[in-house]
């Protein structure tokens, strides 16, 4: 699908992925780590995990969409089982593992349960494609908005290991780049002229009692992440005008590292 701006709604998640001339949320991340792996990810796609299975059927029994999991309760060990799994292949369908599948099945519930969320899910699309152009670097920028009311509301639905906002979740927020994902989805509505007033993220434990968190950034995270998309942005551009990925952002000379405060008073036999 080559690249053009605008919203794009019900398209299938394979051909937005596949995408290789526009720069994704998880893209800017890769890229302020290593570009080297960015380039290097995108001749070699990451095979699905069980876990990511897990989060997409999740994502669709919360949005209502029709999907093509389907719980693996067969063993390749067995006649039977082969038999299972060669039908499930020729109907196109992905089994998932009953621990992983029954999670989903866990999360979306708790998710569906929560007063908040129910609220915030009472109107708008789900999985909707954006794409835009970045005004400062001229990068060709794509992102896929869990669920989107136009100059309302954006929701991203999170499987997280912690759903405590009084300082884990704030730390794997962190972590995971939440910020960047955020604005890098701000910055591509905002060149399509929308204007949202909220973007919240519905975080989710894998684990009984799955435990639910529905939080927004503060303005100064925000800038934060912002920065970060303008940093990302400049090196892709860079980076595909001269065809030259270094293994780290800030160059592959050698250079001087600190250890982290914790380890400097140690004392070493």
């Amino acid at each position: 699908m080559p690249f053009k701006p605008g919203v794009v709604y019900d398209l299938d998640e394979e051909t937005y992925h596949a995408s290789r001339d526009s720069l994704s949320s998880s893209g800017v991340k890769t890229i302020l780590s290593s570009p080297r792996r960015f380039r290097y990810e995108l001749a070699h796609p990451v095979e699905q995990t069980d876990a990511m299975k897990s989060g997409s059927y999740m994502h669709a029994l919360i949005t209502g969409q029709d999907h093509p999991y389907v719980r693996k309760d067969w063993s390749l060990a067995t006649t039977e089982g082969k038999a299972r799994a060669a039908e499930a292949a020729q109907l196109g369908l992905i089994p998932i593992p009953p621990a992983a599948y029954d999670a989903a099945e866990e999360m979306a519930g708790a998710i569906l349960g929560d007063r908040h969320a129910a609220e915030l899910l009472c109107e708008g699309e789900p999985e909707v494609s954006v794409y835009a152009v970045d005004e400062t670097f001229g990068v060709n920028c794509r992102g896929r908005i869990d669920w989107w009311c136009p100059d309302h509301t954006m929701l991203d639905f999170k499987r997280v290991s912690t759903a405590d906002p009084s300082g884990p979740l704030q730390r794997l927020m962190a972590q995971r780049g939440f910020a960047v994902q955020q604005e890098h989805y701000d910055g591509i509505v905002r060149e399509l002229g929308y204007r949202p007033e909220h973007f919240w993220f519905i975080c989710v434990e894998p684990e009984p009692p799955y435990n639910v968190s529905v939080v927004e950034l503060d303005g100064e995270s925000r800038a934060a992440g912002r920065a970060a998309c303008l940093v990302a942005y400049e090196t892709y551009r860079d980076c595909m005008a001269s065809d030259l990925w270094p293994t780290w952002r800030q160059g592959d000379a050698p250079m001087t590292v600190t250890l982290p405060r914790w380890a400097r008073g140690e004392v070493y036999a």
